[in-house]
């Protein structure tokens, strides 16, 4: 088992409207996942990920300055995470994933 730090840059100051951040991960399925394996594009912050995608956290307000996330405990394998803000409105689209692989 590995711990997998993801960290990312720091909301700016111009940054406004924004509820909180959420890290999602999924197992590799042999093709790089998009942007919408991990959310819906017209998901709200209430509903579920899509089949295969794993909420990790919810970072939310009086924490938005948090700039990283440490995902214990990962198996061996190759995985996808992806980094999405939200408000009421729903997510903000996704910039990027990362493909980490954890081997004995």
């Amino acid at each position: 088992m590995a711990n997998v730090m993801l960290s990312w840059d720091a909301l700016g100051s111009g940054v406004s409207d924004v509820d909180g951040i959420r890290v999602y991960r999924r197992l590799d399925g042999g093709t790089a996942p998009v942007c919408t394996d991990f959310v819906a594009a017209d998901a709200v912050p209430a509903d579920s990920p899509p089949a295969g995608s794993l909420q990790l956290t919810d970072i939310n307000t009086g924490q938005l300055t948090a700039t990283s996330y440490i995902d214990k405990g990962v198996s061996m394998g190759d995985y996808y995470y992806s980094i999405f803000t939200y408000n009421s409105a729903g997510f903000s689209p996704c910039a990027s994933t990362g493909k980490v692989t954890i081997t004995a």
